[in-house]
């Protein structure tokens, strides 16, 4: 099962981010991101999905759990940097090997 506030936390330190950035980035108030870590409450689906939007992730990327993880959130993190018309050109060599 994915800890959620540790997944958070995880995004947050690949990307250097704190928790201003994430706040400025979602579009929700740095006490909302700080109160995550400090009483380790599990934000709710739309918040998330704010949070999910700010790291340029669904929520299926988010919550995805396997034995690549380590390998997954690399590739999510180098894709989320990616300009929009490079994404589309990994999507289609993706879309070509299904």
């Amino acid at each position: 099962m994915v800890d959620v506030v540790k997944k958070i936390y995880d995004l947050m330190e690949q990307r250097n981010w704190t928790t201003y950035e994430l706040a400025k980035q979602s579009g929700l108030s740095q006490s909302t991101i700080s109160s995550f870590f400090s009483r380790h409450t599990v934000p709710s689906i739309e918040t998330l999905n704010s949070i999910c939007e700010a790291f340029d992730i669904s929520l299926s990327i988010f919550f995805y759990e396997s034995d690549t993880e380590s390998l997954s959130n690399e590739f999510v993190l180098k894709f989320s940097k990616l300009k929009k018309e490079d994404k589309k050109i990994i999507i289609s060599l993706i879309n070509r090997l299904s």
